[in-house]
């Protein structure tokens, strides 16, 4: 049995469950889930994702918030202490980059966007400029930060990327 096969069982024990691995994650592992006329999405946290300064609790409030606005899957289950997210399936497809330059597919984004930032706050934030400013290895050794890959920008640039960046907008930030 797989580790993804074991990981089904373990959130529908017993079940006669058929399950299609999905790709595209990066820190997690994403499984079709097909059980009783149902389907969900079983993702399975990456192994040492916390390293990476990820809060699942903190991902699990903002998908719910998704849910809640209309633009995100609902949420069935979290599955504790490993992290794991159950969601509803949502058939769709993954849009191609031609599609997404269209101004119809950039309304609907910029709509989805706008959305979420403009809902009450969830309670915690995930900053990936932060989490890679000291990469944790394997043996528990830090990589300095002059040693992370920077794409050939310099600190200065990096700088500026950092402070532009969009979070939640403060209402003195706010545009209409």
């Amino acid at each position: 049995m797989s580790e993804l096969q074991a990981a089904v069982e373990r959130v529908w024990p017993g079940e006669d469950a058929r399950i299609e691995v999905l790709g595209g994650g990066i820190t997690n592992h994403n499984v079709k889930v097909e059980i009783g006329g149902e389907t969900y999405v079983l993702r399975v946290a990456g192994k040492d994702t916390n390293l990476l300064g990820i809060d699942r609790t903190v991902e699990l409030e903002a998908t719910k918030a998704a849910a809640a606005l209309g633009i995100g899957p609902e949420v069935i289950d979290f599955v504790q202490p490993e992290g794991w997210l159950v969601t509803r399936f949502v058939d769709g497809t993954t849009p191609s980059i031609e599609s997404m330059r269209e101004p119809t597919m950039l309304a609907r984004v910029a709509g989805a966007l706008r959305a979420f930032h403009g809902a009450p706050p969830i309670s915690g934030s995930f900053d990936s400029f932060a989490s890679s400013s000291s990469i944790g290895t394997p043996l528990g050794r830090t990589v300095e930060p002059s040693r992370v890959p920077t794409n050939g920008r310099t600190g200065s640039q990096r700088g500026s990327r950092e402070s532009a960046r969009v979070g939640r907008p403060s209402p003195a930030t706010t545009t209409s």
